[in-house]
């Protein structure tokens, strides 16, 4: 009996992921400066040592901002949303369709079916009212789908 292929998650703090410009960090919501760690209960941290309530998510309003994650696997799903903004891929190096979602939409893009080997894939924004705070781009995680390796027998 065939199932799901195997999954996992790589949440938007794992070290596995690089932000362009940098991750604000510092104890104020300064979305001017970079990508934003913001949390779902509490927002940005207002003071230093504060912990975040709450699943933790990135976000920024800058056009031009980025991030970029290398996998191994098969495929790969980046979980976020975009509001009035759309974004670029990389994939491999080859830029792919230029997409846009709505804030219901929580699957930025999905790769499937691509070969069981190392991967890089990069988002750019492309966001033409960075004044509005209506026009952003989120990012969740990252669902990674691989393949067992080669004489394993479930």
């Amino acid at each position: 009996m065939a199932g799901s292929p195997p999954l996992f998650s790589v949440p938007d703090d794992s070290p596995e992921i690089a932000y362009f410009p940098f991750v604000n960090l510092e104890p104020s919501p300064n979305v001017a400066d970079g990508w934003q760690l913001l949390y779902t209960g509490s927002g940005a941290a207002t003071a230093p040592g504060q912990l975040g309530v709450g699943v933790s998510y990135h976000y920024t309003n800058i056009n031009g901002a980025s991030f970029m994650i290398d996998w191994n696997g098969t495929g790969i799903d980046l979980m976020g949303t975009a509001a009035n903004a759309s974004y670029q891929l990389i994939l491999d190096g080859i830029p792919t369709t230029a997409y846009s979602s709505d804030p219901a939409n929580t699957i930025l893009a999905s790769f499937n079916d691509l070969p069981n080997s190392g991967h890089t894939l990069l988002l750019t924004t492309n966001i033409t009212n960075t004044i509005s705070p209506n026009s952003f781009v989120t990012f969740d995680e990252a669902l990674v789908t691989y393949a067992p390796p080669t004489g394993i027998v479930k």
